[in-house]
């Protein structure tokens, strides 16, 4: 099913260039929710405060990191 996907979204890519950035948010938006419910069981037990700060300091550094390297990757074109 995913290389028929992957051949159907070849072809209709053309077609679809302006509805592209919507499915790509969904997409995304399921790869987050897979890496923080399933791949990240500590975030599932209960912590004491200290490492819930850390843990989410982690997570905020991450973030800042992928928007600065999409930045440079963007050249800051704002896109």
């Amino acid at each position: 099913m995913t290389a028929l996907g992957g051949i159907c979204g070849y072809f209709l890519v053309g077609h679809l260039e302006e509805s592209l950035p919507y499915f790509l948010v969904v997409a995304s938006s399921s790869f987050v929710y897979v890496a923080l419910s399933d791949l990240i069981p500590q975030l599932q037990k209960r912590l004491s405060a200290k490492e819930s700060l850390v843990q989410v300091a982690w997570l905020v550094t991450g973030i800042v990191l992928v928007t600065l390297v999409s930045g440079l990757a963007h050249g800051g074109h704002g896109h």
